[in-house]
C-alpha cells in the first residue's frame, strides 16, 4: 500500500469517526433540549466550533497512530513522503469531488431557508454538506489510487 493510498484510507477512518461524533452530539443535545430558546442558534454554533477543534485534532492523533500501527504490524518502514504528478492530480480530483458535492449540498440547505423551512434543519443540512463532500473526496481519492476508477 501506497503512503497517498495509505493517507486515503486513514482520511476515510477518521471522516467516518468525526461524523458519528458530530452526529452524535448534535442528536444528544437536541434531545436534550440545547437548542431550544432564544439562544439557540449561538448554542448550535458553539457546538459545531468545538467539534470542527476536536475533528482536526482526531484527524492528526488518528493519521499519526494508524501510521505507527501499521508500520509496527507489517514491518515496514514509513515510505518516503514522495509525491509525483499522478498523486497531485489524483488529490486535486479529490478535491474538486468535495468542493462540488459540498457546494451542492450547500445550495440545498439555502433552498430549505427560502422554502421557509427551520434555520436549525438548514444549518445541519449545510454541517452534512461538509461531511458527505469530504468523505466522498476521501473515497474518490482511495479510489484513483487502487485504479479502480
Amino acid at each position: 500500500m501506497s503512503f497517498e493510498e495509505r493517507n486515503a484510507l486513514i482520511g476515510i477512518v477518521t471522516d467516518l469517526l468525526v461524523i458519528a461524533l458530530f452526529v452524535w452530539q448534535i442528536t444528544a443535545q437536541t434531545a436534550a433540549g440545547a437548542f431550544d430558546g432564544p439562544d439557540a442558534h449561538a448554542a448550535w454554533a458553539r457546538l459545531v466550533l468545538t467539534m470542527i477543534v476536536v475533528s482536526i485534532a482526531a484527524s492528526i492523533a488518528v493519521t499519526i497512530l494508524i501510521n505507527i500501527a501499521l508500520c509496527l504490524i507489517t514491518g515496514q518502514k514509513m515510505p518516503p513522503h514522495l509525491v509525483d504528478e499522478r498523486d497531485r492530480q489524483i488529490r486535486l480530483r479529490g478535491a474538486q469531488v468535495t468542493l462540488l458535492l459540498t457546494s451542492g449540498v450547500f445550495l440545498v440547505g439555502v433552498g430549505l431557508l427560502a422554502a421557509n423551512f427551520s434555520v436549525f434543519a438548514a444549518l445541519n443540512v449545510m454541517l452534512s454538506a461538509f461531511a458527505v463532500g469530504t468523505l466522498t473526496g476521501s473515497f474518490t481519492k482511495l479510489a484513483l489510487q487502487r485504479g479502480w476508477v
